[in-house]
């Protein structure tokens, strides 16, 4: 039944771009959207590609993140 009803408010979600407030109580009890069946943007990915090549900064606490910089 839940996957019915994603179903629907996916297909009102691309036809108004909106949600109505039990759509959105919806989404946040199941813990989705539909914009999350969206294909992402070419751009998107790129910059995720370029992200996932960069340098990484392991931190072991909360102090290392003040450290790093």
């Amino acid at each position: 039944m839940e996957e019915v009803f994603k179903r629907e408010m996916f297909e009102k979600y691309l036809k108004n771009g909106e949600l109505s407030d039990d759509d959105w109580e919806f989404c946040e009890r199941v813990d989705w959207h539909p914009v999350d069946e969206l294909p992402l943007r070419n751009g998107v990915i790129e910059r995720l590609k370029v992200a996932e090549e960069g340098k990484f900064v392991i931190l072991r606490s909360i102090d290392d993140l003040f450290e790093a910089n």
